[in-house]
């Protein structure tokens, strides 16, 4: 159902982008993060050009980024977040999660 509404050109960007993000979160169930990361992807993209409200679950979707072996993913797109705070300063909480990506990406650099 979800991938049909993706289609509806009816729909805001926004409106496609949380189905893409309903999408993801049945893979991560699933235990399919790659493909969970893929759906995210598609999700973020459909917003790029829109206004969102912060969100604590970003912090979850980095994880999942990083379950994916997509470290460097998860860092563009926490910075890409942490850009949205010109508009909800809330996303400055993410500096910390950003702080967290990149010590992981080193812990797993040294491995």
């Amino acid at each position: 159902m979800r991938s049909e509404g993706i289609k509806n050109s009816a729909l805001s960007p926004l409106e496609r982008g949380d189905l893409h993000f309903g999408n993801a979160y049945t893979y991560v169930q699933m235990k399919r993060y790659k493909k969970a990361t893929l759906c995210f992807d598609n999700a973020f993209e459909e917003a790029r050009h829109e206004e969102f409200p912060y969100d604590k679950q970003y912090e979850q979707i980095l994880e999942i980024y990083l379950k994916a072996g997509r470290e460097q993913d998860a860092l563009r797109i926490v910075e890409e977040l942490i850009e949205r705070s010109y508009y909800d300063k809330k996303f400055l909480r993410l500096e910390t999660a950003k702080r967290w990506v990149q010590t992981e990406m080193q812990k797993r650099a040294l491995s």
